[in-house]
């Protein structure tokens, strides 16, 4: 199994991460025993209007991992994509929805066609706090909730076009699980970005005027980003509407979706 994960700039992500940056994977696929990893930071520039992350780079480190997964595997490639990115971070969505589409329709058929080799990304992660918005807020959303459920639902369907794949044996394709979390709270809940240890935790925060997000602050008029166990439930979708679900009570991890590091 090839996996490639692409996550925002944060410093409590890179320090979960470090185990695997100080191996190589930021700079390039390691192996783990017989898998491959690869991280790859999303790169931020200064604009006018702000933080912006490039698309062109995210787009390039899929398609090279997919190539790499292609070149060895002797029957069936397969690769896992995880996003590891805030929900609320305008520009880590916009870059993640741009390399989604320079994947649409068809770059990776083009490269399984190529190499004449069947190639299938099993599952796409949006490891971000409350990405299954949609699937907890009833219709019709209140306006303050509304752009999340329509990001959820939007990014889950970048995904299921940019990776159902068309098969090089046989007909039909591969269509992948896009797996998202909520905690049924879109304005407090929370999941720690953490592959190998993720759970659900509420936070203290809450929607601001401009549709942003920020957190309470504490008695020190500091922001308060303690965060306390909760429960949540993990979804997994599938482009012809079947969805499976996991349930977690306050505490529970996730089982791990990186391997583990020796």
């Amino acid at each position: 199994m090839h996996y490639v994960v692409i996550w925002q700039n944060d410093p409590e992500v890179e320090t979960i991460l470090k185990p695997l940056l100080d191996r190589g994977a930021g700079g390039g696929l390691i192996a783990l025993g017989g898998d491959h990893v690869r991280l790859f930071k999303m790169l931020a520039a200064g604009s006018p209007k702000g933080e912006w992350y490039d698309r062109l780079p995210i787009w390039s480190a899929i398609v090279s991992t997919a190539q790499h997964a292609l070149d060895h595997a002797e029957r069936l490639a397969e690769m896992r994509v995880e996003f590891i990115f805030h929900q609320t971070s305008h520009a880590a969505v916009s870059a993640i929805m741009g390399a989604l589409k320079l994947l649409t329709p068809d770059a990776l058929d083009g490269l399984a066609q190529a190499a004449g080799q069947d190639f299938s990304v099993r599952d796409v992660v949006l490891l971000s706090c409350e990405s299954g918005t949609d699937k907890t807020v009833a219709a019709p959303a209140p306006p303050q909730f509304l752009p999340w459920v329509n990001q959820a639902r939007d990014m889950r369907e970048a995904c299921f076009e940019a990776f159902t794949i068309r098969r090089v044996n046989g007909g039909g394709q591969f269509v992948p699980d896009v797996i998202t979390f909520s905690t049924g709270n879109p304005e407090t809940g929370g999941i720690v970005l953490d592959p190998w240890n993720a759970k659900f935790v509420s936070l203290r925060g809450h929607f601001n005027a401009n549709g942003g997000w920020d957190y309470d602050l504490d008695a020190n008029g500091q922001p308060d980003k303690s965060a306390t166990p909760s429960g949540g439930t993990v979804y997994y979708d599938r482009p012809n509407g079947n969805t499976a679900t996991k349930t977690l009570g306050p505490g529970q991890s996730l089982p791990p979706m990186l391997p583990a590091v020796p």
